[in-house]
């Protein structure tokens, strides 16, 4: 305890008069501000978050299949076969894709797919169906990889609740079986029972199980848009 309180006192007081406290800083207020700030953003993405969560999935655009696509199947239904007896000319292996775009052009396929082997690679054996050599051979892988694109097509589309949409890619299935490099197999009562005949009536019938079995066994290798349908 102080000998002299009441002098301790009178410089205490004097002191206040000469330097008045200082009004203490409100540091809750600057540090408060920012993380009031932080924490209304994260709060409206939350909440932003939980609307989009809890809001029902947007249903995908529907895809249209133009007039111009139909009228391409039509049109090969109406082609002529090619004679398999015969291979024709030969094609030189760098003229592959040349001839493989020339077949393709006349060939429809849906929204956003098309014509996608790699007819300038090497062919690994002459057993690879790489080394083909001959027309008729290759408006077969073109006109049959088409058809594959069409039935991971009506998959797709039967997923996606898009009946317009499977219902012009139900009228293509129809012509596959008459398309020129396709159509031989009619002429076997067997092959009339399967393959893209079976596909045909499937489709016809609304049933996506044929349909996604045999693209799953012959069309898992042709890439398009629409492949992981039947997976």
């Amino acid at each position: 305890m102080s000998l002299f309180p009441q002098l301790e006192s009178a410089l205490d007081a004097a002191a206040e008069r000469r330097y008045p406290r200082r009004r203490q800083r409100s540091w809750a207020r600057w540090v408060g501000a920012p993380v009031a700030a932080v924490c209304a953003a994260a709060l409206v993405v939350a909440l932003t978050q939980h609307d989009e969560a809890s809001a029902p999935a947007a249903a995908p655009p529907p895809l249209t299949v133009p007039r111009a696509t139909l009228a391409q199947s039509r049109a090969l239904v109406a082609a002529p076969t090619p004679e398999w007896r015969s291979l024709g000319t030969r094609i030189a292996h760098d003229q592959l894709p040349i001839v493989a775009a020339e077949i393709a052009a006349r060939v429809p396929y849906p929204p956003g797919a098309g014509e996608s082997m790699d007819w300038a690679g090497t062919p690994s054996s002459a057993a690879n169906m790489g080394s083909i050599s001959a027309r008729v051979d290759v408006q077969f892988l073109v006109e049959y990889r088409a058809a594959c694109t069409w039935a991971q097509f009506w998959v797709f589309t039967q997923q996606a609740g898009d009946a317009p949409a499977r219902t012009a890619a139900t009228a293509v299935l129809q012509d596959i079986p008459h398309w020129p490099a396709l159509r031989g197999s009619l002429r076997d009562p067997y092959e009339r029972t399967v393959g893209w005949s079976l596909n045909a009536r499937a489709a016809a019938a609304g049933d996506p199980a044929p349909l996604r079995q045999y693209a799953q066994g012959s069309c898992g290798r042709v890439p398009s848009p629409y492949a992981a349908a039947i997976r």
